[in-house]
């Protein structure tokens, strides 16, 4: 009997050894410039498209969505090179639970400059969201970084063209 179950356990080491295994699910990338000027038809602002960001910054989302109260949110949603989530959502006529929801329940933080823009900071430390946020010609924009901290969310925010901040 023993040696019966170690030809079955040898058996399965050479099959487990043998048979080939799929890596990690590639990651689907979406094209943000397109995807913006449809989304454009439906916001009453024009939406943010990031430009240069660092190599390796992969946008894996970006559309339209219902956050609640009404409000349509522009999003983007960037895997970084460093592994973490980054995100915009842009909206017009914001509400305070809109922002709430948006950045996790952050707490205000001090502000910070970005570009030459001023930047409220939000954190939230149990789920490691960093939030700046912009409003502003008829939009608030805001950008979060989880896990990534200030940094890259300051990335983020520069990459953003002053004229859609």
């Amino acid at each position: 009997m023993v040696l019966s179950v170690l030809a079955v356990a040898a058996f399965v080491v050479v099959l487990v050894a043998l048979v080939p295994r799929p890596n990690a699910q590639p990651i689907r990338t979406v094209d943000v410039a397109a995807t913006a000027a449809r989304a454009a038809t439906r916001l009453t602002f024009t939406p943010a498209v990031p430009l240069g960001l660092p190599a390796g910054w992969v946008p894996t989302s970006a559309d339209v969505r219902d956050s609640g109260d009404g409000i349509l949110t522009w999003h983007i949603g960037y895997l970084t090179a460093d592994g973490r989530y980054a995100s915009v959502e842009q909206a017009a006529k914001v509400t305070p639970q809109w922002i709430s929801i948006m950045d996790s329940g952050g707490v205000r933080q001090p502000s910070v400059q970005v570009g030459g823009t001023t930047w409220v900071q939000h954190y939230k430390d149990v789920r490691e969201v960093t939030a700046l946020i912009r409003t502003g010609d008829g939009r608030t924009t805001m950008v979060t970084s989880k896990g990534g901290g200030l940094a890259n969310a300051q990335v983020l925010a520069r990459a953003i063209p002053a004229s859609q901040r």
